[in-house]
């Protein structure tokens, strides 16, 4: 943890084996920390600095990230070529979405559009951008710029 006030290290938050990525919902103060070699999801109380909970997710989670209007977290998992998302209701996995790829050349990077609740998940061997729209469900590939 580091002071806002002063940047110093506070302390720290045992959590998962190789955390890789961290969010955090502004509304609910939860922060969520994506473990590599642990394959699941840390949830960590803002306030009081515990963790509150671990979710299993797919293989090797690489990145993570929260959407504060729907109530989802979404968290890439790269060598299972999966996104898995979370209920932060439940703290549970309510979907998983396959991407392909799979073996360190799946979806690697994610966003959410909070206006909206869609994600855009970078996928790494590919080059295109998953789009997945929760409302509908759906899922369409754009190219990424550059791609191969």
């Amino acid at each position: 943890m580091i002071s806002e006030a002063t940047g110093a290290v506070t302390g720290t938050i045992d959590v998962g084996s190789s955390p890789d990525a961290v969010t955090a919902d502004p509304r609910t103060g939860t922060v969520y920390v994506a473990n590599f070699s642990s394959s699941n999801v840390s949830v960590i109380s803002e306030a009081t600095g515990a963790v509150t909970g671990t979710i299993d997710v797919g293989s090797a989670p690489d990145a993570v990230a929260a959407d504060p209007v729907t109530g989802t977290v979404y968290v890439t998992n790269g060598q299972s070529g999966t996104v898995s998302v979370i209920s932060k209701a439940t703290g549970t996995v309510i979907a998983t979405v396959d991407l392909g790829g799979g073996l360190y050349g799946g979806p690697f990077g994610i966003a959410v559009d909070p206006s909206t609740g869609t994600a855009f998940v970078a996928n790494e061997d590919s080059g295109t951008v998953s789009v997945i729209t929760p409302e509908s469900g759906t899922i369409d590939q754009l190219p990424a710029p550059g791609s191969r």
